[in-house]
């Protein structure tokens, strides 16, 4: 595919209100992760002026600086996958190979955040997300529902840890390949991507951080004829989410819902680069 034809193909016109569909995609670079996956887990690093993202198969961390391009930032990261900050600045990682979420603290050290639950192991934690009030929210898969048996949990798992490390609460465990995950500006709800069953579902977020579970609601179903899932979302969803979609061939199902979010879509089949609009 051509660098020109690669775009954004605009489904509802409230998208104008989010970003500008005119602009062309740019490749910034490409040749990440292989056969195995693609690129991800994107932080804007706002001191420095560059990208950080995640070649997970390829277990290194990279930084994209305008102007220079793509260089390893740490290699290896136990192929982390989802990143972000905390209040402090500090980045926050979902390590796979390791099975824990860490962060890194200014002088370099890693400070585990969590490794486990009652005792048993985690899964592969895959994305996390940092409230305004520090508490920290990761999902954690199992890397695949068919080989369940392997993991020490019975279960995939959305979870909250308090600021202080002190308290880790298992929010809700009934999604098949938890995902990515971001809060409404206000922080009143929380969006949570469901991959497997490929739609995305929102809960009110109650006064102490918790799901309030009985508005449980599927914000969007993504299934329908074209390759992909949801798979991340971007920062705080403005009005609704921006969605990253994983291209790969999967089981579909039924069609969209007519309810469709103002979402951006690339066209094409891109699974190993980093883009921006």
């Amino acid at each position: 595919m051509t660098q020109s034809s690669k775009r954004i193909e605009q489904l509802t016109p409230e998208l104008d209100r989010i970003i500008e569909i005119s602009q062309p995609i740019q490749e910034l670079a490409d040749g990440f992760g292989g056969p195995q996956g693609p690129a991800e887990g994107p932080v804007w690093w706002h001191e420095g002026g560059y990208l950080v993202f995640s070649d997970i198969h390829n277990n290194r961390r990279m930084k994209y600086e305008p102007g220079t391009g793509a260089s390893v930032l740490l290699e290896p990261t136990n192929r982390a996958n989802g990143l972000t900050r905390d209040l402090q600045g500090r980045l926050v990682a979902c390590e796979h190979d390791s099975r824990r979420v860490t962060r890194q603290e200014h002088d370099g050290s890693i400070t585990v955040i969590a490794n486990g639950f009652q005792g048993r192991q985690l899964n592969r934690p895959n994305d996390v997300v940092v409230k305004s009030d520090g508490c920290i929210y990761f999902t954690d898969p199992w890397g695949h529902p068919a080989g369940a048996q392997q993991w020490d949990l019975t279960f995939a798992g959305v979870y909250r840890v308090t600021p202080d490390l002190g308290q880790m609460t298992l929010l809700i465990d009934d999604f098949v390949t938890p995902n990515g995950l971001a809060f409404s500006p206000d922080e009143s709800v929380l969006y949570i991507n469901d991959s497997r069953r490929g739609h995305i579902r929102a809960f009110d977020l109650l006064p102490n951080g918790l799901l309030a579970k009985q508005t449980d609601r599927v914000f969007v179903d993504l299934r329908g004829p074209e390759p992909g899932n949801p798979d991340g979302n971007e920062g705080r969803c403005r009005r609704q989410c921006l969605l990253r979609r994983r291209w790969r061939a999967m089981d579909h199902g039924p069609k969209r819902q007519k309810a469709r979010p103002h979402r951006a879509r690339r066209s094409g089949h891109d699974q190993s680069g980093v883009w921006r609009q």
